[in-house]
């Protein structure tokens, strides 16, 4: 059991005690590297002692949404200008590229327009649903 000024209250009872179930692990690509690096984060998914509602139990900071929504554009910003050094973007693409075969699906989750797996001039279909 957990109860800490760490956690939220409960959605449905406002209790504040929580048994921890598991962690959601997020994150975005650290973009300011020329290594592949990610900034993490863990949203704790806990169920109220009380009235048994299961939810996110992290305050959400202004830290976190800087991190999560770091932008409003429709391109992907991961696809940075590297002036020295190649971009480590473009080499998970071109990895990724070598195992690619006709009627493979890729699912990228918070993919935005799709345009993530497309750079120009590849040769694989995309779908945005």
């Amino acid at each position: 059991m957990a109860s800490s000024s760490n956690y939220v209250k409960c959605g449905i009872c406002q209790n504040s005690q929580w048994n921890i179930l598991a962690a959601l692990k997020s994150g975005v690509w650290n973009t300011e590297s020329i290594e592949i690096s990610r900034i993490n984060i863990d949203f704790n998914i806990g169920k109220c002692i009380n009235c048994n509602h299961v939810q996110i139990t992290n305050h959400y900071t202004n830290d976190i949404f800087k991190i999560l929504y770091f932008s409003n554009n429709i391109e992907p910003d991961m696809w940075c200008d590297f002036t020295l050094e190649c971009s480590p973007y473009l080499q998970m693409y071109e990895f990724i590229n070598e195992h690619l075969r006709e009627g493979l699906h890729i699912a990228d989750f918070g993919a935005g327009s799709g345009t993530t797996l497309k750079p120009e001039g590849s040769p694989h279909k995309s779908a945005i649903a």
